[in-house]
């Protein structure tokens, strides 16, 4: 008998594929179950439904990005700025190589199905996380003034994430939309650190 965890990728794969061309709506678990050579009634006894089927490659994707978002080298002395560019366009590289990882992504993000939007939206809130150590936890606070502490730098710009992302997420988030707003997103940036900063003016 095939282990279940072997069953259970060849699922997700064939999912992956339908859900990266078809989108969720137009997905159907009738084109999944011979791609992925098992019976209809096994995906639905291993996840339940295609919500959580769905739900199931969003996590895959975002795990294998992550991982891979790990071994980033960055510049040598890099500042947070180029630290954000080179993420920036690492990703944008990442959805180009895995089409239909960026696409069940971006949907999942941008318009997540019915019913999953709040566990969605928390990896999401881990993910910025994720962000914050990869662009500022190193950030150097010689210049900041002393009302602010790390931990308030830290929260200051973790809003701030947040909130590009609730302005970008209802768009259609496409490498070429994400490659546009990276300079205004780096001058919001820049523009709010530098409010915190000695002699600022």
């Amino acid at each position: 008998m095939e282990p279940i965890d072997n069953t259970r990728v060849r699922i997700m794969s064939a999912a992956l594929k339908e859900f990266g061309t078809h989108g969720y709506k137009n997905a159907s678990t009738n084109r999944i179950y011979p791609e992925a050579e098992v019976s209809k009634g096994l995906i639905f006894k291993i996840f339940g439904s295609k919500e959580e089927l769905f739900y199931a490659v969003f996590v895959w994707c975002l795990d294998n990005m992550v991982n891979e978002l790990n071994e980033i080298e960055y510049p040598e002395h890099a500042d947070i700025y180029t630290k954000m560019i080179t993420v920036i366009m690492w990703k944008i590289k990442y959805s180009n190589l895995h089409p239909d990882d960026a696409k069940v992504m971006l949907e999942a993000v941008g318009k997540p199905p019915k019913g999953l939007e709040k566990k969605i939206a928390g990896h999401m809130q881990k993910l910025t996380k994720l962000s914050m150590r990869y662009f500022f936890d190193d950030i150097p606070m010689d210049n900041i003034r002393p009302e602010y502490s790390k931990a308030d730098v830290m929260n200051y710009l973790e809003i701030a994430l947040i909130g590009l992302q609730a302005r970008y997420v209802d768009r259609e988030l496409t490498p070429e939309y994400l490659d546009s707003i990276r300079d205004d997103s780096i001058k919001f940036i820049k523009t709010l650190i530098r409010g915190m900063e000695k002699n600022n003016g």
